[in-house]
């Protein structure tokens, strides 16, 4: 009896099929091996025994059909009146310094410590005692020194004869009675004029300014006397008017901050060469 080949297509066909069947066969054996749930039952046992995790869960909060949650932040400044602090340009100038005001106050009190070490140095020259005294915070005023070294000198002063304490008032203030009301420290009134003139102080370009700050804080005052939220609005104001002063006077306020720096060496230099001398 003779026997019919089957075409190549049947054959190819035979071959393909036995293929799908083994990878098939192949996959279910890695997935009992693994655990993995088939079409929703439960876990193929594995080779190791290893049972599946039946500890109570926590349920969870959200829906089982939520995947994700858009969170919006919450905007601090309108939702609870809390901004980040902001400060304006004029805040880098020296004088000018309203939020971090202590490093101002610091620079005068040395610029004043200085002054009054150069009024002593001018008052010995002339063979005239006088203890330098300050009557802002700094590290003379300790303890009591500040007024021992007051009370030295008006106990020196107290010795004078009458005509001694006219030269020596004039050596000091350049008048002959303290209580006469003369121009600041004006050029030629005594040691004391002349150690102020050395140089003008952190303070001195602000005072010069007084008037138009002062304006500029009221206009930022009446601006917001009507607002609920009055104390931000207040802060935004007077800083965006600060920022218009700076572009106003930035040249003048650059030129200042450069002197000041160089100022500010000399002080150091003062008060370092007394210290060296005491």
């Amino acid at each position: 009896m003779k026997t019919r080949l089957k075409s190549p297509a049947t054959v190819l066909a035979v071959v393909l099929a036995l293929l799908v069947i083994a990878s098939v066969v192949i996959w279910l054996q890695i997935a009992s091996h693994l655990g993995i749930k088939l079409l929703g039952g439960q876990p193929a046992e594995s080779g190791n025994n290893v049972e599946p995790d039946t500890s109570e869960q926590e349920p969870s909060m959200f829906p089982s059909d939520v995947i994700e949650v858009e969170i919006e932040e919450p905007n601090l400044e309108d939702d609870w009146g809390i901004s980040e602090p902001e400060t304006s340009e004029l805040e880098q100038y020296p004088g000018f310094r309203f939020v971090n005001s202590e490093l101002d106050e610091q620079a005068y009190a040395y610029e004043e410590l200085a002054r009054e070490y150069l009024t002593s140095i001018c008052m010995e020259e002339q063979g005239w005692q006088y203890f330098p005294t300050t009557s802002t915070w700094d590290a003379t005023s300790i303890a009591g020194v500040e007024n021992e070294l007051v009370n030295s000198n008006e106990s020196f002063v107290a010795s004078l004869g009458p005509s001694e304490r006219t030269a020596y008032n004039l050596a000091l203030t350049g008048v002959e009675d303290p209580s006469d009301e003369v121009d600041g420290y004006a050029p030629g009134l005594g040691c004391m004029g002349e150690s102020h003139q050395e140089f003008p102080g952190v303070y001195a370009l602000a005072s010069v300014f007084t008037q138009e700050l002062t304006e500029l804080e009221n206009q930022a005052r009446a601006e917001v006397a009507n607002s609920k939220d009055n104390q931000n609005e207040y802060r935004r104001s007077i800083i965006a008017k600060q920022n218009e002063f700076v572009a106003k006077h930035q040249a003048t306020l650059e030129e200042f901050q450069a002197s000041h720096h160089k100022e500010s060496l000399r002080v150091a230099q003062i008060i370092t060469t007394w210290e060296q001398r005491a």
